[in-house]
This record gives C-alpha cells, sequence and structure tokens, in this order.
C-alpha cells in the first residue's frame, strides 16, 4: 500500500497509482488481492501522462502532439496565460479496440479538465514540519485557482466526512490497552491515536495482513527460513499470526470487509463529476538512511495513514513533486479522484506542473527571521511534548528539526540540553555529551547541560570528566542536591574501603 507513491514522493519523482483492476495484474506476483495495482514512475508530469495512455483500457497509444505542446490546452488570458485543460463536458474520449491495444496508435484527444478541486484542510495541516505543512495549503490553493478559479476551489476535512459518511469505522477507532500498546476496538494492531481517518487505516491494515498471509502462506511453509531477511520474516509471521486470530473472529473481518465497501463508495461518490481531492503524500520528510528503527516505524505509520483512504477506497491517486524544503527534502502533493477518473488525474497534474511548483520555489522563498523563529519554538513545543508523553525518539526529531530550522546552529542552548535529556533516556550517551557540550559552547554556565553532560560522561565511564562537570554546577549552584548526590556516588564507587 503505497510502494508507488511513497517511493515517488522521497525521490522526488512523479508517480501513478490507478484505480483498482483498471490494468491486468496477470504475471504479477500476488501480495494483497484487494490493493494490488501496477503503477509508474516518471520524471515530468508529461512522461506519466504518455505512460497511462498507453497502460489504460480506453486509451490508445500516445498523444498525436508532443508530450509538451500546449495546443491542446485552452490558454486562460486571466490565469496568467497558463495552459488549462478546456472543460470535460461533452467531450469524447478516444477508445481503441482489443486488437488495437498496445500498438504505436497515434490518437487526438483533448485533455480533461476537473470540475472542482477538494483541498483535504486537516490532512494537510497534518504534516510536519509546520513550514512545509503551511507551504503545500498555500501552493494547493493557489495553484488549484490559477487552474480553475477561487470559485471551484473548496477546503474540506476529511476526518469530518468520513465520520458522517462512513459509520463503520466506528468499530476500528483506535483505544489505548492497559500496557499502553494500542488496538482498534476489533482487535487490530494500531500506532495512532483514534480517529476516522486511522480508522481507515487500521481497516486497510486488516485486510492487507489477511490476505498477504492467504497469498504467500504456502511459500512461506515451504521456504527456507535462513534465506529470508529479518524485516520480512517478521512481516510475514505477524501476517499469518492474524489471520490465524481473524479466522476466529469473521464477523470482525467481514465488518472490515464492509467498511472498505462503505469508505470506497462514498468517496468516490464525493469525487464524481470530475472533483479532484488535494492532499499531502507524506505527513513527514523523507526518512533518512540510517533512521532509528523505532522513528522508521512510525515513519510508515505516518506515511501508511495518508496512503490508506486511495488503496482502501481503489481510487486512482498521482504523486507530483514540487520541489525540496529549507532542509533539502524532497516535498510533494497528491490528487485523487473517482473510480477510472485516471486519465483526468494525468491531464490534471500535467496542468498542474506548470504552476505548483513555481507557487511552492515562492512560498520557500518568503522565508524571514519571524517565521524561522516561529518554527524553532513550534518544534521545541511538539519536541517538549512528546518527551512528556514518553515518546523519547520523536521528541529527538523535533527537536532537531528546531535546530535545523536555524541553519542547523541554533542560538538556544535549551534545545541541545533538552535533545541531550531525550538521548539520556535512549541511552545514547555519547550524542547526549555532544549536545550538552553544543549548549556550553552557547551557555559555560548552563546548569542543566552541565548536570546532562556528567551524567552521560558517567555512564561511559570517564568519571573524573563527569566529576569536573558536577564541581562546575556546585560553583553557579553551591546547593544543588542533585550535583551533590552524583559526585557523592562517583566517590563513593572508588573510594578504598577501610580495613578494621
Amino acid at each position: 500500500c503505497g510502494s508507488v507513491r511513497i517511493p515517488a514522493a522521497c525521490c522526488g519523482v512523479y508517480g501513478m497509482k490507478p484505480t483498482f483492476g483498471a490494468i491486468s495484474t496477470s504475471g504479477v506476483i500476488p501480495l494483497a488481492k484487494s490493493f494490488d495495482t501496477v503503477g509508474w514512475f516518471a520524471r515530468d508530469a508529461a512522461l506519466l501522462r504518455q505512460a497511462g495512455l498507453v497502460l489504460l483500457d480506453g486509451a490508445a497509444g500516445a498523444m498525436a502532439a508532443n508530450a509538451d505542446d500546449l495546443d491542446d490546452f485552452g490558454a486562460d488570458k486571466e490565469n496568467g496565460g497558463v495552459a488549462v485543460p478546456r472543460p470535460a463536458a461533452g467531450r469524447m474520449m478516444a477508445r481503441s479496440s482489443p486488437a488495437a491495444r498496445g500498438k504505436a496508435q497515434v490518437t487526438e484527444r483533448e485533455p480533461h479538465a476537473p470540475s472542482k478541486f477538494l483541498i483535504a484542510q486537516d490532512l494537510v495541516g497534518s504534516c510536519e514540519p509546520a513550514e512545509d505543512s503551511h507551504a503545500l495549503l498555500e501552493v494547493a490553493k493557489v495553484s488549484t485557482s490559477k487552474l480553475l478559479g477561487a470559485t471551484n476551489v473548496a477546503m474540506v476535512k476529511v476526518e469530518n466526512f468520513l465520520l458522517r459518511q462512513v459509520p463503520e469505522l466506528q468499530a476500528f477507532n483506535v483505544r489505548k490497552r492497559g500496557g499502553g500498546e494500542e488496538e482498534d476496538r476489533a482487535g487490530a494492531a494500531a500506532s495512532v491515536a483514534g480517529s476516522a481517518v486511522d480508522a481507515a487505516m487500521a481497516v486497510g491494515r486488516r485486510k492487507i495482513l489477511f490476505e498477504a498471509a492467504e497469498a504467500l502462506e504456502a511459500f512461506y511453509k515451504r521456504a527456507d527460513k535462513r534465506k529470508i531477511g529479518a524485516a520480512a520474516k517478521q512481516h510475514l509471521d505477524m501476517s499469518l499470526a492474524f489471520k490465524e486470530k481473524a479466522l476466529e473472529e469473521s464477523t470482525v473481518q467481514e465488518m472490515a470487509t464492509q467498511a472498505m465497501q462503505t469508505l470506497g463508495d462514498a468517496l468516490n461518490d464525493a469525487l464524481s463529476y470530475g472533483k479532484v481531492l488535494v492532499l499531502p503524500t507524506l505527513s513527514l520528510p523523507p526518512a533518512k538512511r540510517g533512521a532509528a528503527p523505532e522513528w522508521m516505524d512510525c515513519w510508515r505509520e505516518k506515511a501508511f495513514r495518508l496512503t490508506a483512504l486511495a488503496s482502501v477506497a481503489g481510487l486512482p491517486q498521482v504523486t507530483m513533486p514540487l520541489g525540496v524544503d529549507k532542509m533539502g527534502a524532497p516535498v510533494s502533493l497528491s490528487l485523487i479522484g473517482a473510480r477510472n477518473a485516471d486519465l483526468l488525474l494525468l491531464d490534471t497534474a500535467h496542468a498542474m506542473s506548470r504552476v505548483a511548483p513555481e507557487a511552492f520555489a515562492q512560498c520557500m522563498q518568503k522565508d524571514s527571521g519571524t517565521l524561522r523563529k516561529e518554527r524553532v519554538e513550534r518544534s521545541k513545543e511538539q519536541g517538549n511534548r512528546a518527551f512528556r508523553d514518553g515518546e523519547f525518539y520523536e521528541a529527538v526529531q523535533f527537536y532537531s528539526q528546531a535546530v535545523g530550522a536555524n541553519n542547523g546552529a541554533a542560538t538556544d542552548p535549551v534545545l541541545y540540553s533538552n535533545r541531550a535529556m531525550a538521548y539520556l533516556k535512549l541511552g545514547n550517551f555519547q550524542e547526549a555529551e555532544r549536545d550538552c557540550s553544543q549548549a556550553l559552547e552557547i551557555d559555560p554556565s548552563n546548569v542543566k547541560a552541565l548536570l546532562r553532560r556528567g551524567t552521560a560522561r558517567a555512564y561511559l565511564a570517564r568519571f573524573r570528566e563527569a566529576l569536573d562537570d558536577f564541581n562546575k554546577v556546585l560553583l553557579v549552584e553551591p546547593n544543588n542536591a542533585r550535583a551533590t548526590q552524583e559526585m557523592a556516588r562517583i566517590k563513593e564507587a572508588f573510594s578504598t574501603p577501610k580495613v578494621n
């Protein structure tokens, strides 16, 4: 689920997930039969559309005009001369006979245009960092308004829509279990706070786990387990265990199937008559190579949360790159349409590729000292909240975003000191010491940084340096109990026992 859209977003290229069943999966090794689709990548929107015209049923070959030729668009002078597709009403779409499909047949066709854009305000607002979220919302508003006019652009909240239209999802809302682990009310593992969007993700996960077990169980039983990677083995074991549990709770699995059906029909109806939903592809920047496994699990969960909507509903989705943010990470938007509106999405992505990247670049250029300070404070507060909740990996990420928002050189020692404390909780003592040293370069008398560096050095068995840090604390605060206790503990551990 998302095996085209997510890599496309991470690599800054275009990616297309077609309507479920629009392209034959004959010859494809199955994974989850209700989700398996054949998608494709392209370096630009024109090539993505050309590939779609060849691959999708109901379209034959490539376009007659060159991919970059705009003769098939109606130029809208009121929108600054931007090439905009002509309205779709009354248009005939070129079709080919089965015998003609696959041949290099050139067919004249006019591109489709959406009737209305719906911007998923709540999903865009969930993106991090906040700077990217603001930029995505601005780009979505500017580019869609430029193509269709502001009167044909609406802000929507997907969460509210799902709550009203898909009541079956209430059975799959996430709740906390006693030990802090989370599950939906029907028993499926999940990892984020309960909401209708999260419930849709939980429903999709149930179906994928069950169908993956069905597809791969026979292979897995006869395979040499030593030749299967640890991560793949873990996922296969989890799928098989879930299938066994689901067979015992067949009613719950039927509920999940019904929820998928209702969700798919509701979204399809909402996007009928040429409407297009605009949403982010990822809610977090692409994960960095070498990221901690726990952080990668969190990142995958949040990515699946967004891609699950089109996957569960069987709807087409296009991922289109916008550019890179201040940290050099690719940023993208996605478009979702009704079933079999694949060509509409490809045409719309092609038209938006003329305006969206430019709008994104302008958003990035608007950055100022005030905005940068706001981003630092916002990320810092998110880090503090994550730390209070015991989510130390996320706290490190948020503090790192705050440091990076100031061009990688924070002037606030608290950011380094707080991140050091999160590192201490994770047992990463070298990173903790490094951050404390950074904080002390800014403020040599920062008591918290001295205490935390002393603690890190003690764990690293560098006791003399730890004592030096605790001594410096007592020079600033002679009555600091923590420093006194730590010094006494170290001295007691290395004192020579008296002989009676």
